[in-house]
């Protein structure tokens, strides 16, 4: 075909393929078909394959040693096709090169390659550029430690590409085509072509006869079948109209690390609301004990009437999710408000019960390099019951909790929103035995939480190609706590109530299945996501004090933090108010 020439009007007379395993024939070939064989076929020319997989371009220069020490018949048709530069961005992206060094080395080895060929009379040459390779899941998971390899993954190939495009050697005939572009066309209108996957497989994930024909990649970076076909017919053509149609290198990767982040970020953050608003129910009641001695307005005990209403607000800000942990994709960072009113009951001065609502409001961000918002309103109601006094206590608390998300993430291809709707419900038990000594009661506390968390399916609206939908995910978490707990034991009588909790917290069991996601657009391009996970070992602290303000009102101020072992960390403070009547 008179065409796939570079310049000349003369049809090729031998192709001689140079490259990696993307082009490579023979045993090792990556796919059932390869574009060299299509291009061989479509034109009904015989070619000779030098391509090695896993080169290089240094590789390559081995390979047009091999290729001039062969002994084949050079011809003024013969023409040289060459795709090559891949693996040294996968390479250099992995080690830290950097694109401009990646670039630099890369294409030297290519002119070079070329000019020993010109040199030895091969004039004209295909060359054909890399795809985007920050695609590659040989690079990594979509996880934080992969993002500066894939972000310069997209450098080196947009680099790369653009040098190609304008490479000149004297003496040859150069007809580039741009991979990228091609591929790109082929991910945007997957229909048109038949496919129904158009990212790169997860590693492990194997693909077979249908997958080979419905997927534009047939494992973690390498070609399928339909896709390799549909390459060397779009050589054959001698046409490469896709040049210069795709600029956005990195977008994809961009988009499937957002979008990745996002489906993390939801169910850690109603987790958060509802055991922040359990925390606020105990230290209420660690404030309402009193002490031995007190009167009845210091201590909170029982009054003329044994109902009161109470009123609390709250605020902290804190790193929920840390990258300590590897699931991980960002650091993940939650501002907290949240307003708590009830009432009590006691049925005799040890023993209370009452029922609490809450609304807590959190705005969670990530760091500078996931562009992703979740904005969450949880209205929460629980249960409490308490048995004890200064010295020994027993509580119990059961909460639920309604939850509405609201995200926003932005990219390349645009902002996409989504609502999300979720579920909650928390069950703890915590007790204590404090030891007087002198003027300071100390002892050991000891209790465990479980919760379990819905959230329904959802979709992205955004109207991009690359909108995300999410399947409905649940999470069961069991953690059991270990501390001890120091407060007055003053016998006169006083108007403020101390006290300081310190915790150790055991995550003992997490049962979270990975998030299943898929393109809304094109359903059957489904991922997996691993749930983020927060930090299992972590230290809480609390103290704080109750007021007495009259006979009938008493306040009660506290502070709290917390520090996970793998960076996550909290603080904050609460304020708030009790009535008997």
């Amino acid at each position: 075909m008179a065409a796939c020439l570079p310049v000349s009007a003369h049809a090729a007379d031998a192709y001689y393929f140079f490259g990696d395993s993307l082009t490579a024939q023979g045993p090792s070939q990556t796919a059932p078909v390869m574009w060299s064989q299509v291009l061989e076929a479509d034109t009904g020319t015989p070619g000779a394959d030098f391509a090695v997989g896993g080169a290089t371009t240094t590789g390559y220069l081995s390979q047009v040693s091999s290729f001039l020490n062969s002994g084949d018949k050079i011809t003024s048709n013969s023409v040289a096709a060459i795709w090559i530069g891949t693996n040294n961005i996968q390479i250099g992206a992995a080690q830290g090169q950097g694109a401009q060094a990646i670039v630099q080395s890369s294409l030297a080895n290519i002119r070079t390659g070329i000019q020993e060929m010109v040199n030895a009379g091969i004039k004209n040459f295909v060359v054909l550029g890399v795809f985007d390779v920050s695609l590659a899941n040989s690079l990594g998971p979509m996880s934080a430690a992969s993002l500066a390899m894939r972000s310069d993954a997209a450098a080196a190939s947009q680099m790369l590409n653009a040098q190609l495009a304008a490479l000149a050697v004297p003496g040859a005939n150069i007809k580039y085509f741009d991979v990228a572009a091609f591929i790109n066309q082929l991910q945007m209108h997957p229909q048109l072509y038949g496919f129904t996957q158009i990212i790169p497989l997860q590693p492990g994930a194997t693909c077979n006869a249908a997958c080979q024909q419905t997927s534009i990649f047939a494992d973690q970076i390498h070609l399928s079948a339909r896709a390799q076909q549909l390459l060397g017919d779009y050589i054959a053509s001698g046409n490469p109209i896709y040049n210069g149609t795709f600029y956005s290198y990195g977008a994809i990767f961009e988009n499937e690390v957002n979008s990745t982040a996002s489906i993390q970020a939801t169910v850690p953050l109603i987790r958060y609301a509802v055991t922040g608003f359990a925390d606020t129910i105990f230290d209420k009641l660690d404030q309402g004990r009193g002490t031995p001695g007190k009167n009845a307005t210091a201590a909170g005990s029982r009054s003329a009437t044994p109902w009161s209403v109470f009123t609390s607000g709250n605020a902290s800000y804190g790193r929920l999710l840390d990258t300590g942990q590897p699931a991980n994709v960002a650091d993940l960072y939650a501002a907290t408000t949240n307003q708590t009113a009830g009432f009590q009951y006691s049925i005799f001065p040890e023993a209370r019960i009452g029922v609490a609502f809450n609304h807590t409001y959190i705005a969670g961000e990530y760091g500078s390099t996931i562009d992703s918002r979740t904005n969450l309103d949880a209205y929460q109601t629980g249960l409490y019951a308490s048995l004890g006094n200064p010295s020994q206590f027993v509580d119990a608390i059961v909460l639920g909790s309604l939850d509405q998300g609201n995200q926003t993430r932005s990219g390349s291809f645009g902002v996409l929103q989504s609502t999300q709707r979720g579920y909650s419900i928390l069950s703890a038990v915590r007790g204590g035995y404090l030891f007087s000594f002198g003027p300071v009661a100390v002892g050991p506390t000891i209790g465990a939480t479980f919760d379990r968390t819905w959230l329904d399916g959802y979709q992205e609206a955004g109207g991009t190609m690359y909108a995300m939908g999410v399947d409905p995910q649940a999470s069961n978490v069991l953690i059991g706590t270990g501390g001890f707990q120091i407060r007055p034991t003053s016998q006169s009588d006083c108007l403020v109530d101390p006290f300081l909790n310190v915790v150790y917290e055991h995550q003992f069991v997490s049962s979270s299945q990975a998030i299943t996601s898929y393109l809304v657009a094109l359903p059957t391009q489904t991922f997996q996501t691993a749930p983020a996970v927060a930090d299992p070992n972590m230290i809480k602290v609390s103290f704080g004090t109750a007021i007495a303000l009259s006979q009938a009102w008493r306040g009660y101020v506290n502070a709290f933090g917390s520090v996970g072992f793998g960076g996550s960390y909290a603080a904050g403070g609460r304020v708030g108010l009790m009535h008997a009547f």
